[in-house]
């Protein structure tokens, strides 16, 4: 009797399993793929894209038209292995694989919301493409997630030899006390940093001029409409900015026992921001003159479009900055250990196994979202780290003379 209930318990288990699949199935493919026929849809709608769950846009119409037909769930799968096989393509949807079943069960309705965003961000990408460009050091490295203790002196990250480090800034405020800013960390400083360097390769001048008002710019960096009060974007964005402009970084170069090199940089030599809307007067940010040149210098193309959809876990973006920078240059299979991941993208957890284990799966999990958008990134999770083969960047660089010619 025990065995037959478990026996039972384990087949509901599976059918509810089947139908959460079957719910993200047809979701996602209603936002890959428009009512226009099968072959016009394949065409269009990225047939090579996978969603979080890792099934692709063809993959899942196929689903649908099987389950709308009346098939069970196993004899769908069968009939889109044969559509796909048709189409020379090998199917990547499987109901027996463990990252469906076991993403299945995490929050269908989160799963769903995410698999909507990262077709969008496909769709988008292939029809209304916005670049933005990053410097392969800030690509490389990566600011604070969070607030860093009070007591942190100076925040530090490691890229193989690369040393990256910042310092806050201190300002003496109108009572003639100083005070410490702080650390720029979160999604701003990094989207108002993709944006300098955006605006510095397609200009080729290091004074950037911004928007007529700090709300279009806030627009423009993918954060929504303009909110006022402590709690507003505006608060945050202005708070964030002045942290930015005022932090002292270092980037020093490692290796030689005896040679010591490095750079120091600021982002900024000057800045002018209204705060308010000021029609007589623009707001701008002019660029140091380290900062400029390596941002000119070998700028990583990105989308904008995934960078909005990233911004809420800046673990996603810099992930994905960095994997799209890497693979600009990737010419064989290279193993990144735990250990260097750790030193690079390295978030303020407890030390030791427990520290360990929960970067691990927070890496992994950021991972699977990034996968999702820059589709032919070939990243492989193993028990040493991640294991990179050389792909496609995801947005194809053109060079800067066709760049600045449009």
């Amino acid at each position: 009797m025990r065995g037959q209930t478990q026996s039972s318990g384990a087949r509901r288990a599976a059918t509810r399993r089947e139908r959460q699949v079957e719910q993200v199935a047809t979701e996602v493919a209603a936002v890959c793929l428009p009512s226009e026929g099968q072959a016009s849809a394949e065409s269009r709608c990225l047939p090579e894209m996978r969603s979080y769950l890792g099934l692709s846009a063809w993959d899942a119409y196929c689903w649908e038209q099987g389950r709308s037909r009346g098939h069970t769930a196993r004899s769908a799968w069968d009939a889109s292995t044969a559509s796909i096989g048709r189409h020379g393509r090998r199917p990547a949807f499987d109901l027996s694989r463990p990252m469906l079943c076991s993403v299945a069960g995490q929050g269908v309705q989160g799963i769903l919301a995410f698999a909507r965003d990262a077709a969008e961000v496909s769709l988008l990408d292939r029809e209304r493409p916005d670049l933005r460009y990053v410097t392969p050091q800030i690509a490389s490295t990566s600011l604070p997630y969070k607030e860093p203790p009070a007591d942190t002196q100076v925040w530090f990250r490691r890229n193989g030899d690369l040393l990256f480090t910042i310092a806050p800034g201190i300002v003496v405020d109108e009572d003639d006390q100083a005070r410490n800013l702080g650390y720029a960390f979160g999604a701003v400083p990094r989207m108002l940093i993709a944006h300098l360097s955006t605006q510095a390769v397609l200009t080729g001048d290091p004074k950037i001029f911004l928007p007529h008002s700090m709300a279009e710019l806030i627009r423009d960096l993918g954060m929504g409409s303009a909110t006022g009060g402590k709690k507003g974007n505006i608060s945050r964005f202005r708070n964030q900015t002045e942290r930015l402009l005022h932090s002292s970084i270092t980037l020093q170069q490692r290796g030689h026992p005896h040679l010591d090199q490095g750079v120091r940089l600021g982002i900024a030599n000057s800045w002018r921001l209204w705060w308010n809307d000021n029609p007589g007067q623009r707001s701008f940010i002019d660029l140091s003159d380290i900062f400029f040149k390596l941002a000119i210098s070998s700028p990583a193309p990105v989308s904008m479009h995934a960078l909005k959809l990233f911004q809420k876990n800046p673990v996603q973006m810099d992930l994905y900055w960095w994997l799209t920078y890497r693979f600009s240059y990737l010419d064989r299979p290279t193993q990144v250990t735990w250990d260097q991941l750790m030193e690079q993208f390295g978030f303020q957890l407890a030390p030791g196994p427990q520290g360990r284990h929960q970067f691990k799966k927070a890496i992994i999990d950021a991972l699977a979202k990034v996968l999702a958008v820059y589709q032919a990134a070939r990243v492989e999770v193993t028990k040493h780290g991640l294991l990179l083969s050389p792909s496609p960047p995801h947005i194809p660089f053109k060079g800067l003379r066709a760049l600045q010619a449009g």
